[in-house]
Parts: structure tokens; sequence; C-alpha cells
């Protein structure tokens, strides 16, 4: 197993962004492209019809968003917003991953991956003073999803909102209510910010283009 910063793993690493390069371009998305990431998010089923006018009403912006653009392409987004309590109590050092989607013919490529890594960017890492943390509450069923945050080494499986509450219980309400989790049979994941800040930065390591 190669050691983190050996220059093994930095090869690999390479490699993995030339061929991630060669699939699609990771980047911010822009104000002018929300309409067709709501055409995109429909195109995959994952956002109805009806829905689509209370998005551009309440929806977080285009700041929330990765995007994957394969040419002119979307081909995939992420999207990371901020955990809070019935709206009003925001908590500053926990964020809620609300989507990750790839095209299908482009999924097992790393595109997934890259962007919920630049999401962490956003994030403080473990280095400051006062780490921030992303959640993801997967279905239990979606064998899919459970497949795909377990591949990242940096995901962490807490388990249910029970297990979440055991140790921080404000995080597992505001997650029970944000993500409509009451009733459903949920896995969550912990990820640790990956930034260099002390505080959220929405841009992350990537650049307006």
């Amino acid at each position: 197993q190669p050691r983190p910063g050996s220059t093994i793993c930095r090869e690999a690493m390479a490699q993995r962004s030339q061929s991630l390069a060669a699939t699609a371009e990771v980047r911010l998305l822009r104000p002018e492209e929300m309409e067709n990431l709501y055409t995109f998010r429909q195109s995959q089923g994952e956002l109805d019809e009806w829905v689509v006018p209370l998005q551009r009403l309440f929806g977080q912006g285009y700041a929330s968003y990765v995007a994957a653009l394969k040419g002119q392409e979307l081909v995939g987004c992420a999207q990371l917003g901020r955990l809070a309590v019935g709206g009003y109590f925001v908590l500053r050092c926990d964020f809620v991953i609300n989507l990750v989607l790839v095209a299908p013919s482009l999924r097992r490529k790393g595109i997934g991956r890259e962007l919920v890594t630049e999401l962490l960017h956003r994030l403080p890492g473990e280095e400051s003073s006062d780490p921030f943390r992303a959640w993801a509450v997967v279905d239990a069923h979606n064998q899919a999803a459970l497949e795909f945050f377990a591949s990242m080494g940096s995901a962490q499986r807490v388990g249910t909102l029970s297990e979440v509450a055991a140790t921080s219980p404000l995080v597992a309400f505001a997650l029970t209510l944000s993500q409509g989790a009451l009733f459903r049979d949920v896995v969550v994941y912990q990820l640790n910010g990956r930034g260099d800040g002390s505080e959220y930065l929405w841009k992350g390591r990537l650049r307006e283009t």
C-alpha cells in the first residue's frame, strides 16, 4: 500500500487525474448553467418537473454545486449544503452532501469521487484548529450509493441516525429534518474537510473559468 506523500502515491494520483481529465472536467458551476443543471437532474430521474419552479425560488444557488462536463455537456454534479435545524439554527462546522449524480455511462470512472473531493476542499481540514465535517445520508437499500461512499477511504461509516445521535445529537436532529430521514432506513457517513482555510470557502481549491 503506497504511503501518502510517497513518490508512488503521487504518481498514482497524477495518473488518476490524467484519466479523469480525459473523461470530464470538474469545475465550479456557473450561474447561467442552472437551467442545464435542472435538465440534467430531470433526465436522471432525480428531480421531478413540478419541483423545478420550487428549486428556482427556494433551492440553494449555483455556488453550492460543483459540476463535471464532457465538452459542453453536463455529465455530473454534486452539492454541499449547510446543515441547520428548522432552517434557523445553522451549524457552523457541519455540512451535508445533498447530491452526487453522474451520468450512467460515465460512472465508476472517478468522477463522483472527484466531485465530492472538491466539495470537501471547501471545508477546513484536520489541520485547522476548528475542523469542519460533511455528512452524507444514504438510503440503506441503495447499494450503488453505499458502495460509492465505502470506496472513498476518507468516508467513515457512522451507521444509523441513532448512532450519530449518541455522539452528535444536534447533527442527528438536523439530518433527520433536512434529509427527510425520519421514516427511512438510512446509513450515515462522515467525511472530514480537506481545505486549508479556517472557514467555509465556496470555491474550495477551484477557480472560476
